[in-house]
Formats: C-alpha cells, structure tokens, sequence
C-alpha cells in the first residue's frame, strides 16, 4: 500500500539484537477514533497498537504503543522480538482503515444519490397529488369520481422500491451476501425474503384496485 494511502505510518530509527527505536511519522486516526470507536486495534497474532494523548513538551504529539513502555511518547522502544509483529500489526491496521475509509466514501456518494432519488420522487408524488386534488374539485359526476379515487388509490400504491431507491442495493451492488439488509430479512432476489413479499403484495394490491 502506498504511504499517501496508509492511515499510520512508522519508522525504525535504531534497531539491535536488544532493542528497535520507533517513531511516528504520519497518523490521521487519533485516540477513541483510532479504529472502531476504540483507541486500540488489535492484529490477528495479537499485537496491539494503542493511540494516546501524550504530554510532549516536543510535539505534543500521538504515539501508538505496542509492546512498550508506559513513558513512552512518539518514539518509543520495543524489544526486536516484536518488531515483526508491530510491522505485521500497522500493515493490517492500515488495510482495514483504507476499507473503512473506503467504504464510508462509497456509502456517502449513495446517501447522496439515494437521497436526491427519494427527493424527485416526493416531488414527483405531491405535483400528482396536487393534479388529482384538481380534478377532484370539479368533479361532476360518479364514475369521473369514481376513476379519479382510482388514479389516487394507484398513485399511493407506487411506493419507491425499486433498486435505484434502495440504499443497500447502492451500497452493495450485486454483493447481496455483504448486504445487512440481507442478512437479515433475506436477499432480495429470493423469493421468500422479505422484500419479494412485499413486491408479490403490492401487486396483488395493485391490480385490485385496477379492477376496482
């Protein structure tokens, strides 16, 4: 991963059989930000990196910790035993922030397209409410009533649905096994999830009230 990618990135000063001097030279995530809400991040072998506020007369800086001690500022010694992990640590770290960096630009851009779609649609909804408030006001006889309330009685049964008007399936495109959705209340292209059964309902519901 390049460095302009990487959410903390570390360099060895000093390194000996007995001891490695690290330092911190790029951070962007600090404290209960650092990762999940949380100021710690933990590497699949255990390794644990801890971001703190430290009284530094030099930088008034952030330091991450592993294996080191607790006087330890924005450089800090571990033992050379660790210092695989630590690499193996940020690595990680750095990975699954560009995900969640990633992810939370992707699920941004959708909240935007998502919005503006739902956005035309109300509009959309309330200039044909407004139409059908008209003829309704100069209704003349039954069946002109009679078909108006029909067109009103359609016009609120075409609810926004579809994927264009779908959060998830913006989010998520055709990943539907990452969808949250999903997982709870069954992917939308089967046919016994939830969403199909609403569809299946409104259709029924639908070519009722054409029939009415």
């Amino acid at each position: 991963m390049e460095e302009k990618d990487c959410a903390l990135v570390i360099e060895v000063h000093e390194e000996s059989s007995a001891g490695a001097l690290i330092s911190i030279t790029k951070q962007l995530f600090v404290g209960c930000n650092f990762f999940n809400n949380s100021n710690t991040f933990v590497s699949k072998d255990g390794f644990t990196l801890v971001s703190a506020y430290v009284p530094d007369n030099k930088s008034n800086g952030i330091f991450v910790r592993g294996a080191s001690k607790e006087e330890d500022t924005n450089k800090f010694y571990i033992p050379t035993f660790y210092l695989s992990s630590l690499r193996k640590a940020v690595d990680e770290y750095n990975e699954a922030m560009y995900n969640s960096i990633q992810q939370n630009s992707l699920e941004q851009k959708a909240i935007k397209t998502v919005a503006s779609t739902l956005f035309n649609y109300t509009n959309s909804l309330a200039e044909e409410l407004i139409s059908i408030g008209d003829v309704l006001a100069t209704a003349e006889n039954v069946a002109s009533l009679h078909d108006t309330k029909r067109r009103l009685l359609l016009t609120l049964t075409d609810l926004p649905v579809d994927v264009s008007e779908c959060i998830y399936c913006q989010i998520y495109g055709s990943d539907c096994a990452k969808c949250p959705y999903g997982v709870d209340h069954g992917i939308c292209a089967n046919l016994d999830s939830n969403y199909q059964k609403m569809r299946e309902e409104l259709r029924v519901l639908r070519n009722s009230i054409k029939e009415y």
